[in-house]
């Protein structure tokens, strides 16, 4: 995390916390009296960030659609005062609609969050996207996704993502992507690698 305190990057985890903590609670300036606003220090820390856990059960709807339905639960294991976490446990309930054929894909998905936390609101989800395989065991793809904002009276967060993935072998693949925050609530830049095994690909990629 390079960037303003009170930014957690991942997931729809970004905005402010209250600001009690290192870096004040990302970009909101208070007066400190003296006529002048207060500029909370930034954060640069690398570390454990707060981490997912998901379960998901997918309805074959016909030969090429699905409708899949996942809940997710995100622990408070990033450390809090160096703005690595969110200090709460946040649980997350979503469905996805999609198509899936030998050309590629599209998907809708929405859902609605509970985050932990007395000043933390909960919140609604959405993203679409689509994905084009160029050829066998390899796709390209890009989804925008959109959240309710994490703190009344706040922003919402939103990005757009492009990604690829590659066949390494008939069970494991390995996924890139980069993401740039569309509101000033997300993180501007991200990117990351992930490596995935399962026993059926018909699903083309998943971030967590």
């Amino acid at each position: 995390v390079d960037g303003p305190g009170g930014v957690v990057p991942g997931d729809d985890n970004g905005g402010e916390r209250d600001n009690s903590g290192p870096g004040g609670g990302g970009d909101d300036d208070d007066d400190d009296g003296d006529g002048d606003p207060t500029t909370f220090a930034g954060i640069d820390e690398v570390g454990l960030a707060d981490v997912t856990l998901s379960g998901t059960y997918t309805f074959n709807l016909t030969d090429n659609a699905y409708l899949d339905t996942t809940a997710k639960a995100t622990l408070p294991t990033g450390d809090e005062e160096k703005d690595l976490g969110t200090g709460e446990t946040d649980f997350a309930f979503l469905a996805e609609l999609g198509t899936d054929t030998d050309a590629g894909g599209v998907y809708i998905q929405g859902g609605y969050k509970q985050r932990g936390g007395a000043t933390r609101e909960d919140g609604a989800l959405a993203l679409v996207g689509g994905y084009a395989r160029l050829s066998d065991g390899i796709l390209v793809g890009a989804d925008v996704s959109w959240a309710e904002a994490v703190v009344a009276g706040g922003e919402d967060l939103s990005s757009a993502t492009a990604y690829t993935s590659f066949k390494l072998t008939d069970t494991v693949r390995l996924s890139l992507f980069a993401e740039k925050g569309l509101s000033d609530a997300s993180a501007d830049l991200a990117a990351g690698v992930g490596i995935t095994w399962r026993t059926n690909f018909r699903r083309p990629f998943e971030r967590g």
